[in-house]
């Protein structure tokens, strides 16, 4: 459990810095809200989870031709959905994610 504090304590830290240096809703932001959603989820902490999942997906969604973290952001919501027990919701975002997947012609 210490590992996974200590690994927490540096995403957040890593996210701050991103935010505060760099493009706020870029990639590498993205990726540290993915990141900081599955540990939460591991946890339990699912409120938490959902809070940086959403933020993720919201910030891949505004940004132009990163398909890679908007396909990430729609797996990891659908992980969420499937550990809160709504099955539909988790379909949606597979199903998104698989559209995603499709328009960067990946075979």
């Amino acid at each position: 459990m210490l590992c996974a504090r200590h690994s927490v304590r540096l995403l957040l830290l890593r996210l701050d810095l991103l935010q505060t240096n760099h493009d706020p809703r870029g990639v590498d932001v993205i990726m540290a809200h993915l990141d900081l959603a599955a540990f939460a989820m591991l946890g339990g902490f699912l409120f938490s989870a959902r809070a940086h999942a959403e933020r993720a997906l919201q910030f891949a969604q505004e940004s132009l031709g990163d398909s890679l973290s908007l396909l990430q952001a729609h797996n990891v919501m659908a992980w969420l959905h499937y550990r809160q027990g709504d099955h539909d919701a988790a379909k949606a975002s597979m199903a998104s994610a698989l559209e995603v997947y499709v328009e960067m012609g990946v075979t």
